[in-house]
């Protein structure tokens, strides 16, 4: 413990006034303010993430059933190959909705983006098919002309 002179050579003497108050008070608002920063603003960045992640994830099943619904009406009116494709990419989404039901709640936000990615692709194939475009086209050819210049040129 310092001497009772040391003390009176080199401590502050000051009086209890307005500016030490305030400077106290400005002391423990910055010292709250740092604990804030550090502890309860992480807490409240991860629940923000935790929200978004839950609605990207609500937001992508409700578009995959909409899609489906969409396939699922159309692909009674396509013909041949366009009613194949149209079925085919009907199951393809069937069979993501069970994964999505299954998993949902354990996927990151990597990959409900990539299943987004994955949706609008499926979601511009719907749209070609609505502009009268398919995927897989029926060429026909003759084979009439190609079989008679064989014949002549082997003298068949």
């Amino acid at each position: 413990m310092p001497s009772k002179a040391i003390k009176e050579s080199y401590s502050c003497k000051r009086r209890k006034d307005f500016v030490t108050g305030f400077a106290i008070i400005f002391f423990f608002l910055v010292v709250c303010f740092e604990l804030y920063v550090v502890i309860w603003m992480p807490v409240q960045l991860q629940q923000k993430n935790m929200l978004e992640t839950h609605t990207a994830r609500e937001k992508l099943i409700r578009r995959f059933d909409s899609l489906r619904s969409v396939c699922n009406a159309m692909h009674a009116s396509g013909k041949g190959f366009a009613r194949g494709e149209r079925l085919l990419v009907l199951r393809v989404l069937n069979i993501y909705a069970i994964y999505l039901r299954n998993n949902a709640e354990y996927m990151d936000i990597n990959e409900i983006m990539e299943l987004q990615r994955t949706l609008g692709r499926f979601e511009a194939l719907v749209a070609s098919w609505r502009r009268g475009k398919n995927c897989f086209i029926k060429l026909d050819f003759n084979l009439a002309p190609a079989m008679t210049a064989l014949e002549k040129k082997n003298n068949l």
